[in-house]
């Protein structure tokens, strides 16, 4: 099966310019691992954060112990941003101009304002695959993405305390045409 100690032998073999990790409640205790394991490896790449976690807590990830590995986090939809980045870092180009990026810059922490994500979801590459494909199809599921976004305002929801619209498109909530779902 696929293991992270896998991953990280996979990284290294790959060496980066640029790790992301994708950040959820769930598996923060394994994120705060596994990147502490690619800082030690890779001390002079760039490791930024991304997903719920990282756009819900923000800067006050970055000031939390135990996630000094991050250089960054970017907030919001990451597609535009992290490309953003990737561009900035290889021309030396100033990082506040990253849109939704937080990072580190000597020792303080710098919040840049969140950037709008996709209008068309269509545009959007499809999905990796790879590590379905690598485990022989055993995964227990897959994930598909057929919108983003909300409209409503659920208690139970930790989206309501940013009205729905932390880098959100213009309208809260957009759907990826059928076609492309289906594909």
């Amino acid at each position: 099966g696929i293991h992270p100690a896998h991953w990280h032998e996979d990284i290294l073999k790959f060496a980066p310019d640029l790790v992301g990790l994708s950040l959820t409640m769930v598996a923060n205790a394994d994120a705060q691992a596994f990147g502490a394991m690619l800082r030690q490896s890779l001390p002079n790449t760039p490791i930024v954060g991304g997903g719920p976690l990282a756009t819900h807590l923000g800067e006050a990830l970055l000031r939390t112990p135990g996630w000094d590995f991050f250089d960054g986090l970017v907030r919001g939809e990451g597609e535009a941003p992290i490309l953003m980045l990737a561009d900035a870092l290889k021309h030396g180009h100033e990082l506040s101009t990253v849109g939704s990026l937080v990072y580190r810059s000597d020792d303080r922490v710098i919040a840049n304002p969140v950037t709008l994500g996709v209008g068309n979801l269509d545009l959007l590459p499809p999905p990796a695959r790879d590590q379905f494909l690598e485990s022989g199809n055993a995964l227990p599921y897959l994930r598909i993405s057929t919108s983003r976004g909300c409209t409503s305002h659920c208690t139970f929801c930790n989206a309501p305390h940013v009205r729905n619209r932390v880098g959100s498109a213009t309208k809260p909530w957009r759907g990826a045409s059928p076609g492309k779902i289906v594909d």
